[in-house]
């Protein structure tokens, strides 16, 4: 089941959603840090967890750039 999103977890998963199709993988946490302009890898790791705990995104623990969206 998918539950809404705030506004940074919007804006999270359209970068991610968006990097995805241009690059044909998964960004780093590090390019989405920059990529919507937070300050810690930390904030992107709980933002990532927190759209997989919602049901949009799925990622493989211990996997750099494993994220997938989920349609």
């Amino acid at each position: 089941m998918r539950y809404s999103l705030t506004k940074k977890q919007k804006k999270i998963f359209d970068f991610v959603k968006s990097y995805i199709q241009k690059n044909k993988e998964a960004p780093s946490y590090e390019k989405i840090m920059r990529g919507v302009n937070l300050k810690s890898k930390n904030s992107v790791y709980n933002y990532v967890h927190q759209l997989k705990d919602r049901g949009w995104i799925t990622i493989k623990i211990g996997k750099c750039k494993s994220m997938t969206l989920i349609k």
